[in-house]
């Protein structure tokens, strides 16, 4: 495929395969995070990733949502803790539940 290693990663941990992502994607993921200087530099691969995983199908394909979640988890868990902290992808988490959350039944009805 065209894309650089960076966005072949993402595009594999976040594939629409109904099987686990490999285990060296997100390696590879949490490297590049845990191999940046700098905090901008951190956040600015943070940002970048969590840019990627919004224009992942994630409103239409629940096997990709899912693995979009499980990614986000295992980065806020095992990344850079000061990065995540000040760029926690709400815009991503609200686009999914925007997508996914069906609201609850009537229950005076």
């Amino acid at each position: 495929s065209g894309l650089d290693p960076k966005n072949r990663c993402v595009a594999k941990a976040t594939n629409k395969r109904v099987e686990g992502a490999k285990p060296k994607y997100y390696r590879t993921i949490l490297i590049e995070l845990w191999g940046k200087e700098t905090a901008q530099q951190c956040r600015e691969a943070y940002q970048w990733l969590f840019d990627r995983l919004m224009i992942r199908p994630i409103t239409s394909d629940p096997v990709v949502t899912l693995k979009v979640l499980l990614l986000v988890h295992k980065v806020c868990q095992q990344g850079p803790l000061e990065a995540v902290m000040q760029n926690l992808p709400i815009n991503l988490l609200d686009k999914i539940h925007g997508a996914w959350m069906e609201p609850f039944p009537d229950s005076s009805s």
